[in-house]
């Protein structure tokens, strides 16, 4: 198992000093919070994001020890405060990273010469909580507050798009995760008090079904929150970051 540890700015005013009280067999070190870790696929590259949200952090993992070490950072020039990227891959011969804060600030950024190859173009400042590519061309995303979208990476800004719950519903802030079995992914949308939606890509206007899920009480920390469809059962989804035990439905 490889890991990234996140240390203190300043670990020895915990009585640690990397070079005397660490030797990495195994993983690495981070100096700053990681929020987000993403593998770029068929190589041993991975790319994360956290605070400070000025920069996406690229690492490698060694072929001999795996030892994971920093390579290189992409630039974030739209941070806010506590605000950190959301990260998605597009995996082929060029690999390219999807970020954004907001929807406004949406772009795939070329891994290995940096340079911007899609940006959405628009002012609208909603927050993203998801990223997720679909295929060589398409990604979804979603909005903390429901608004979900697909995007054709070939085409200008026109997303296909599900607004979300009407305002002042219940729900409070959302994400969403596409998977699932069958011709073609389904998407998974859940609020932060456990409302969770299930929709088709083909029509993101109607939910397919919706379902209350066993949270007592509101996630202490929406930030956290995530629906993952489990890669091998088929219709099952995990939820994480809720007030209570982590659980599959």
């Amino acid at each position: 198992m490889r890991d990234l540890v996140y240390l203190p700015p300043r670990p020895w005013l915990f009585g640690l000093f990397p070079e005397r009280d660490f030797k990495v067999r195994h993983g690495g070190f981070s100096d700053r919070s990681v929020f987000a870790l993403k593998h770029v696929p068929d190589t041993r590259l991975l790319v994360t994001s956290g605070l400070p949200g000025c920069y996406l952090q690229v690492w490698q993992v060694a072929e001999d020890t795996d030892v994971i070490k920093a390579v290189s950072t992409i630039d974030v020039h739209e941070t806010e405060g506590s605000l950190w990227s959301r990260v998605a891959i597009f995996s082929s011969a060029a690999p390219g990273v999807l970020h954004g804060v907001r929807l406004s600030s949406l772009k795939v950024v070329d891994l290995e010469s940096q340079k911007t190859t899609y940006t959405s173009g628009v002012g609208d400042s909603e927050l993203l909580s998801s990223l997720q590519v679909l295929d060589a061309d398409t990604f979804a995303f979603c909005c903390t507050s429901g608004r979900l979208g697909l995007v054709d990476t070939r085409q200008k800004w026109a997303p296909a798009e599900y607004l979300g719950p009407s305002p002042g519903s219940a729900g409070g802030r959302w994400c969403a995760a596409a998977g699932g079995r069958g011709p073609g992914p389904s998407i998974a949308s859940l609020g932060s008090d456990g409302q969770l939606c299930l929709l088709d890509p083909r029509d993101l206007c109607h939910p397919v079904s919706s379902v209350q899920c066993p949270v007592s009480t509101p996630s202490p920390d929406p930030e956290l929150l995530q629906v993952t469809w489990a890669p091998g059962l088929d219709l099952c989804l995990a939820i994480s970051g809720t007030a209570e035990q982590d659980f599959v439905i």
